[in-house]
């Protein structure tokens, strides 16, 4: 079975939630499944994206993650879109909440 792993996280960093997906998909691919993974790092986009963000902020903290975060869910909307056509999984999970949004837009073609 093809499954496809989205999280907007970084993979490999230290902790946890780097440790279980990594994990998740060690198993998965062990008992013979194709696994596929697009992260946050993916779609983050350049660095100096981010300068530009925090310039069109003017120093709000709140709007320049919002901006930062509705780049980062285009990029991931935008890779999911992409591995749907090509990966074709059976099943998807979404590992945290901005993954599930990205999926959800897709799939509703947004």
């Amino acid at each position: 079975m093809n499954v496809l792993v989205v999280t907007q996280q970084v993979i490999p960093h230290e902790g946890g939630l780097s440790t279980h997906v990594l994990d998740l998909i060690d198993g998965l691919r062990g008992n013979g499944h194709a696994v596929e993974l697009i992260q946050g790092g993916q779609a983050a986009g350049p660095r100096w994206h981010r300068f530009v963000y925090a310039g069109l902020a003017l120093g709000s903290r709140d709007r320049y993650r919002c901006r930062y975060l509705r780049a980062l869910l285009d990029g991931l909307s935008g890779l999911v879109a992409k591995k749907l056509r090509t990966f074709r999984p059976a099943l998807i999970h979404c590992h945290d909440a901005y993954a599930g949004f990205a999926v959800q837009r897709v799939l509703r073609g947004q």
